[in-house]
């Protein structure tokens, strides 16, 4: 059994960095946007940790990306790569075929809204039409009716909380990881994590669990 850790938003990103793994160390640790085509108007939709911390979101302009950026980091620190449908959709076949494999999903209450929010993104940035957006949503809706949710308790939270003073991971990652410690039952080696995450599968790795290799992603 897996448990499906899942930040969706930064999917286009790590399909990039699969593509380039002798860069993965250097594009993690500079403020990089990726945008959805070249050009200045393009926008932005993922962005590395850095580039957050110095004030990119997805869906900027680029040239509104780099403006923000180099207010705090001074000008053209900003590293702007471009998308590739190519690269997304081997990363997508990847997962679908590691998820067709498996006979049960565990996963934390709050991913169905991580998924919904990405597929939200996609349509305001205009890559998917109302009707397309809807059948996404319907998808999503008919797959997480299959999963073992671990829903929102106490518990989760405070394990979040402990979580963010041992590792360096966003909120909602923290969520994640202490949604896995609760289904483990306090055996983190009886679950395998499937993650794109650079920081929360580091963090699952030193929390016991079992990482599924992006490599093969």
């Amino acid at each position: 059994m897996r448990i499906a850790c899942v930040y969706v938003p930064d999917l286009p990103l790590q399909a990039v960095l699969r593509r380039t793994p002798e860069h993965r160390a250097e594009l993690q640790s500079e403020p990089v946007a990726l945008a959805e085509t070249a050009g200045e108007r393009a926008r932005v939709l993922a962005c590395t940790h850095n580039a957050r911390q110095a004030g990119v979101r997805p869906g900027l302009l680029v040239s509104q990306a780099r403006a923000v950026a180099s207010g705090m980091l001074g000008p053209n620190r900003l590293r702007v790569l471009v998308a590739s449908a190519a690269d997304s959709e081997a990363t997508t076949a990847a997962l679908a075929k590691l998820y067709r494999g498996e006979d049960a999903v565990i996963a934390w209450w709050g991913t169905a809204v991580e998924c919904a929010s990405a597929v939200a993104r996609l349509e305001r940035a205009g890559q998917l039409a109302a009707r397309a957006t809807s059948t996404a949503l319907a998808r999503l809706d008919a797959l997480a009716d299959t999963w073992h949710v671990i829903e929102p308790t106490d518990a989760v939270r405070q394990g979040a909380r402990r979580l963010l003073r041992a590792h360096d991971l966003r909120a909602g990652d923290a969520l994640q990881l202490a949604a896995a410690v609760i289904a483990a039952e306090g055996q983190p080696g009886s679950l395998e994590v499937v993650c794109l995450d650079e920081r929360l599968a580091m963090a699952a790795l030193r929390e016991g669990f079992m990482v599924v290799d992006r490599a093969r992603l």
